[in-house]
């Protein structure tokens, strides 16, 4: 296979493809370029030392030097578009890869001065779809920490007590904001930080991304959805669980039903070879048989209307998508399987794990049972 040539400019604090290349961690955007398997970083003077450390690079180039060998001593440091010319006419390459997002200013400059720049839609690196063991590890890891978190919601839950039709913990309202608090904290106690927690219930969980707000209610779902950054190693867990606290009513109790059913019927269908397609319309059937429809009512969406699982890794959400798409599950990947059911008026159900597809099967990364009782 040729080697490639490729260039990127970006912070790897928020751009999940410099971190996996450089495996170097900054929060301001740095050049990175690889050219026939050499890594090469273009630092400040700031990061020089430790870049050479803690990143992959064989080589580390200055920048401040870069700019003074193209202007002479003393004069400003280049504006960092022509720092990237000076670096390529450095190491005398003419054309480069370059991600989707790259920046478009920067491209056109970099045009300008003569290279060829071949933009690459995600996956810039095929190698993320498929983690090595090191890679599973990792993800494990992190969704061990939210389990731990999503234990702690549960137990605020199970100490609750139902007055006026709300949840209630030591004399106070159990609301949405309070139990993200705990949630928050628990990750906080493994260095895991997340961001945009779900704690919603009623109807704010019929939009799934709602991260919901306000009092808890007795009796109908609460959907919580964990998806947290382990900052040890920079990759996500994600898990949802949906309780209820109080007696849920019939209505509640099938959509549970239907949806714990649907997830056990997608797992036991996937492994290697099989197509995103199939693990969806998995789904869909069991919801077919339930008699669940889909569609736009009362102006919302409700029903089953989201794809039945992404890639996860270095990013929350990355390639592929288990859903009504091309393509086919292969060893190695790590996806989530997170069916639901939403309708107004019933509330939301959600119930989501992480597994690694194998040749014969996958491989579950939570233990947390799947029960709506907390």
């Amino acid at each position: 296979m040729k080697k490639r040539t490729y260039l990127m400019y970006a912070a790897s604090e928020s751009d999940s493809n410099i971190l996996y290349a450089s495996g170097f961690l900054a929060p301001d955007p740095y050049i990175f370029i690889e050219r026939a398997g050499e890594k090469i970083m273009v630092m400040s003077d700031l990061e020089m030392d430790r870049a050479k450390a803690q990143s992959k690079a064989k080589k580390v180039l200055s920048l401040s030097k870069l700019s003074e060998k193209a202007t002479g001593p003393g004069k400003p440091l280049l504006p960092v578009e022509k720092l990237i010319g000076a670096a390529l006419r450095e190491l005398a390459i003419k054309a480069v890869e370059v991600p989707a997002n790259f920046p478009l200013s920067v491209a056109d400059s970099l045009r300008k001065q003569g290279f060829r720049l071949t933009p690459v839609e995600d996956p810039f690196f095929p190698g993320r779809l498929y983690k090595t063991p090191a890679e599973v590890a990792l993800v494990a890891e992190a969704q061990k920490k939210t389990e731990h978190s999503m234990k702690a919601a549960a137990l605020a839950l199970r100490n609750s007590t139902v007055k006026g039709g709300h949840l209630w913990l030591d004399g106070k309202v159990l609301t949405s904001e309070r139990v993200k608090k705990i949630i928050n904290l628990a990750l906080m106690q493994n260095n895991v930080v997340g961001a945009h927690t779900i704690v919603a219930c009623c109807d704010d969980a019929v939009d799934p991304h709602n991260e919901g707000s306000g009092p808890l209610c007795a009796g109908h779902p609460i959907i919580i959805d964990i998806f947290p950054r382990d900052m040890d190693s920079m990759y996500f867990g994600d898990m949802t669980r949906t309780f209820v606290i109080g007696e849920p009513s019939a209505a509640v109790r099938r959509l549970y039903k239907a949806v714990l059913e649907s997830q056990r019927a997608a797992l036991r269908v996937m492994k290697a070879g099989v197509t995103f397609l199939k693990v969806h319309e998995t789904v869909k059937a069991v919801f077919a048989k339930y008699g669940y429809t889909t569609g736009l009512k009362d102006g919302r969406m409700q029903g089953f209307f989201h794809s039945t699982g992404h890639g996860i890794g270095l990013d929350i959400h990355e390639p592929p998508r288990v859903a009504s798409v091309p393509g086919k599950l292969e060893e190695g990947m790590v996806v989530s399987v997170e069916p639901g059911l939403y309708y107004l008026g019933v509330g939301g159900v959600r119930i989501e794990d992480l597994v690694v597809i194998r040749k014969n099967g996958i491989t579950n990364l939570n233990r947390y049972p799947k029960t709506w009782k907390p």
